[in-house]
């Protein structure tokens, strides 16, 4: 059981957002899906769903992803201070 839907729903888009997928399923209620389409409105959801029925209805929203440039390149003061920073193997 959730106790906040709203959390609930903002941590499920952010979570797969995290990990580039490109549909999550959130269950229904009318407030989602009219939060749902704000977030459409704003363009960080490309589409959305209703699927299912009565209790078992889901909404599924289309992630709008943005392109980030690979061909970025640290310029060399920040290489350098970069260096000094301790990492710890496993999780970087």
């Amino acid at each position: 059981m959730v106790n906040d839907p709203i959390s609930d729903f903002l941590t499920r888009l952010r979570n797969a957002t995290l990990v580039s997928k490109s549909n999550v399923e959130i269950p229904h209620s009318k407030f989602k899906y009219e939060l749902a389409k704000l977030f459409k409105d704003e363009g960080y959801v490309s589409d959305i769903e209703i699927k299912g029925e009565g209790a078992k209805r889901v909404i599924e929203l289309t992630i709008k992803f943005v392109e980030v440039p690979t061909n970025v390149k640290v310029p060399p003061n920040i290489a350098e201070k970069l260096k000094g920073i301790k990492t710890f193997e496993g999780l970087m």
